[in-house]
């Protein structure tokens, strides 16, 4: 077996292979086509003007390869541990716990070569890639969400990392009443008539992205681990969805032009894998700013979703994700949201030290 590291231009071809063989025959499988991963490891991704990577291919004696990451470093998302961290991310691999050992060493002397001590992932800084290993959840992935063979996490541990957290994901099937949500919120609107939720608007979408970043920093900072959003790759990764993105896919929760909490719901495409049409959205943010929470805010933004998106998009499933384990508070209010009409995927993210 040999290991090659180098950039997209010289691996690319050979690091999808990888995944096409891994997921051969599987029905819930959702490929990235060659054009999207180009786009996301594109020169131009702005997170190269802070950080850097390199894709990492294992081929087994036949010259197939046979496992894949990708290494990362970048020195503002390694001070969210306290200590020089690296990342890998987009790992895949057939079920060769040698060809994953050779894959990591080579991985390993990268980071080594920066002085890097401590390795996380499958995470990268980038909060809009996947992140983390599948755990527990059966059928079709999320948009957007890891989905991986259960062996993934042997390979792994006999590399030698451990759990560093957990992250889930809430699957809520919609039910037709949420008498407390309406409750609280139409108390909430009593007290203070002014707010209401804003959707994108035409002329000042990038300023809104933008917006979206700020307050993805305010909102989710206290959580262990947080790497902040940067605007210019926030609006990078955005830029593909903007032709199709609807106004109201993003909406803010607004006091006279005060922003105090904010959502971000796209399609599940992956629902078309069954061949049904679009049912689930997932939320990739909903956050409430830390001095407005406590205050029945979060349930103006559940009830816009529940009464005004919902039904406009036919929506019967929403996929919040991801929840943080040591967010306690954000998942004992998810579960009675849902109720019974719930399902809970896990994931999780592992460290090693070098």
């Amino acid at each position: 077996m040999r290991v090659e590291i180098g950039s997209p231009e010289e691996l690319l071809k050979h690091f999808i292979e990888v995944e096409k063989q891994v997921y051969s025959g599987n029905s819930f499988w959702s490929p990235k086509s060659i054009e999207e991963y180009a786009y996301l490891f594109s020169l131009e991704d702005p997170y190269l003007n802070r950080g850097e990577r390199e894709l990492v291919v294992c081929f087994n004696s036949e010259g197939q390869p046979v496992a894949r990451c990708v290494v990362q470093f970048d020195n503002e998302s390694a001070r969210a541990f306290g200590k020089k961290t690296g990342f890998f991310s987009f790992f895949e691999a057939l079920d060769q716990p040698d060809a994953a050992k050779l894959l990591f060493q080579t991985g390993f002397q990268w980071f080594l070569q920066r002085e890097i001590t401590h390795v996380v992932g499958p995470m990268s800084p980038k909060i809009t890639d996947a992140r983390g290993l599948l755990l527990e959840g059966e059928g079709t992935p999320t948009i957007g969400m890891p989905f991986n063979p259960v062996y993934y996490s042997r390979l792994l541990e006999g590399c030698g990392f451990k759990k560093m957290s957990d992250m889930y994901e809430f699957v809520i099937t919609l039910s037709t009443s949420y008498k407390v949500i309406d409750l609280i919120a139409k108390k909430v609107q009593r007290t203070n008539q002014d707010l209401r939720v804003r959707y994108l608007e035409s002329g000042q979408v990038e300023k809104d992205i933008q917006l979206i970043s700020e307050m993805y920093n305010k909102a989710w900072r206290e959580n262990s681990g947080f790497i902040p959003i940067q605007s210019e790759e926030m609006m990078y990764s955005t830029r593909p969805l903007l032709d199709q993105m609807q106004p109201d896919w993003v909406g803010f929760l607004e006091d006279n032009g005060k922003v105090m909490g904010f959502r971000f719901l796209v399609p599940n495409y992956n629902d078309l894998l069954k061949g049904e049409k679009i049912e689930s959205y997932r939320a990739i943010f909903i956050g409430i700013l830390p001095e407005y929470r406590n205050q029945g805010m979060d349930s103006l933004i559940f009830s816009d979703i529940i009464h005004n998106f919902c039904p406009k998009y036919g929506v019967k499933k929403i996929h919040i994700a991801w929840v943080v384990e040591s967010n306690k508070k954000w998942i004992k209010e998810l579960k009675r949201l849902g109720g019974k009409n719930t399902e809970i995927k896990s994931y999780r993210i592992f460290e090693r030290s070098l």
